[in-house]
């Protein structure tokens, strides 16, 4: 029967082992996983970074105990010149099958953030559109509280997006033109005017590029 194997990873004169590649079949680790672990200067594992299962068995794909770190590849002399751009790529095998990040809190669902979902894509780019989903403390979904269709590009919320408020004072001083608010002490608001403060009026307002109008 098979042991496994290990491999060390040395550093320096002191011959000090830093790091751990191993398959552990038949070493009474369930499942037996291929595992990458941090060893101290001691020689003893102080953690396992990540394990990759076999198919077939549960759980299956990979696990990683710590953060992951996609980074852009430099070009380095005499090799083939890289890019600064660092890509997390999520590639589903057909149409009709989602792609997703999910976030769970001790293995149950809390939220999801569909980059291409499971509707088919049928032509005319449609298909595979964007959803961010949320989750009940039991791991039913809750809402979709953004979707976006990739053909159109159209944003559908499934609840009114809820705006800052501010005095008249307090607006942002060169926001980009085209942005909203609303304050709460509008003076007099007259439609496309510029608010007036020290009033009592709560006030939807826009800001034009010089000026924030109310409206």
């Amino acid at each position: 029967m098979n042991p496994g194997f290990q491999a060390y990873g040395n550093s320096g004169p002191t011959d000090e082992n830093n790091g751990q590649i191993a398959w552990l079949p038949n070493l009474g680790v369930p499942n037996s996983p291929f595992v990458i672990s941090n060893i101290n200067d001691a020689g003893t594992i102080v953690n396992t970074v990540a394990a990759f299962y076999r198919s077939g068995v549960v759980p299956t794909g990979a696990s990683f105990y710590e953060p992951v770190t996609v980074s852009g590849v430099p070009a380095a002399a005499g090799q083939t010149p890289g890019s600064p751009d660092a890509y997390l790529f999520l590639n589903k095998n057909a149409s009709g099958y989602g792609s997703a990040l999910v976030s769970q809190t001790n293995g149950v669902l809390r939220w999801s953030l569909n980059l291409g979902n499971g509707t088919a894509e049928s032509g005319s780019n449609a298909g595979s559109d964007f959803g961010l989903y949320a989750f009940s403390d039991a791991g039913a979904v809750l809402s979709e509280p953004i979707a976006v269709k990739r053909s159109t590009g159209v944003a559908t919320f499934s609840a009114p997006p809820v705006l800052p408020v501010y005095t008249v004072s307090t607006l942002p001083l060169a926001p980009a033109a085209g942005s909203k608010a609303f304050v709460s002490d509008a003076s007099g608001p007259t439609f496309l005017a510029t608010v007036a403060g020290s009033g009592s009026v709560f006030c939807p307002v826009f800001h034009d590029g010089t000026n924030w109008r109310c409206g």
